[in-house]
């Protein structure tokens, strides 16, 4: 893992941040916490869901965790990171040049209406469990995974009473304690 890099997409956050709400975080200390630190922490072992695999962030927004993914496990085939907002994808871009990440690219796209196939996707804060899984349907490969990170089990116990209980099999939770809780879901497309 490129400690330099981190610091450098830390850096970045925080200047683009002041000039349009990228984060609620204001200091790179905290950046470096909420985003990079937690990111590491909940994916640092799953190394097997990345390693060459084509993979996407939904909703990228500031870039977590798709670019923290990228510079975590390099070994990444292709990265997407998707988000609807131009303002966003250009700075998804300058992140992209900036830290040199090969074989990743900043799409302005409408999940709903994107179309390329993955192995794996991310999704934080883009919308419930049950809303990213049906996008997830549609651009997950058979067999693909999906991770979603949220902050507490109820949209999983809502998951649980939907009908999506059929399309996807739930196969692991891990817990991050830090200032605020952070769970990481990992889903199987049963397809």
């Amino acid at each position: 893992m490129n400690n330099s890099k981190l610091k450098q997409y830390v850096q970045l956050v925080q200047t683009a941040n002041q000039n349009f709400n990228l984060t609620g975080l204001k200091t790179e200390g905290e950046i470096y916490e909420h985003l990079v630190q937690e990111i590491i922490e909940l994916f640092n072992e799953y190394d097997s869901y990345f390693d060459h695999k084509k993979v996407a962030d939904l909703g990228s927004g500031n870039g977590c965790p798709g670019v923290i993914l990228k510079l975590l496990f390099p070994q990444i085939k292709t990265l997407d990171l998707i988000d609807s907002k131009h303002k966003k994808v250009n700075f998804l871009k300058e992140v992209i040049q900036t830290l040199e990440l090969n074989n990743t690219q900043a799409l302005c796209a409408r999940i709903e209406n994107h179309t390329e196939q993955y192995d794996t996707l991310c999704s934080r804060g883009l919308g419930s469990i049950i809303e990213v899984n049906a996008f997830a349907l549609k651009l997950l490969k058979p067999n693909g995974i999906i991770f979603h990170i949220k902050q507490s089990l109820d949209q999983y116990l809502e998951f649980e009473d939907s009908e999506q209980k059929d399309q996807f099999k739930p196969l692991f939770f891990k817990f991050f304690h830090g200032k605020r809780q952070q769970i990481l879901i990992a889903m199987k497309k049963n397809v």
